[in-house]
């Protein structure tokens, strides 16, 4: 089990940062968002402006950086 006491408001940055580390990670089906989805690049763009880093995703909502990072591999 995990808790993630986010910090109220960020869970929009949660999130962008799990879009974010699932880019770095190499972990996005291209094929599959280009086929279904509209304005994947600029989310990700987006995600990447708004969400640089782990550390600095966790340090904004107030959660360590070790149990964000996690939280993301889960999905990843």
């Amino acid at each position: 089990d995990l808790h993630l006491g986010i910090r109220p408001g960020t869970d929009a940055l949660v999130f962008t940062g799990l879009l974010n580390f699932l880019r770095q990670h190499d972990r996005l089906d291209y094929g599959f968002l280009e086929a279904h989805l509209s304005g994947y690049a600029e989310t990700l763009a987006a995600a990447r402006a708004s969400a640089p880093s782990l550390p600095e995703v966790a340090a904004a909502c107030g959660v360590a950086v070790d149990d964000l990072a996690r939280f993301y591999q889960w999905f990843a």
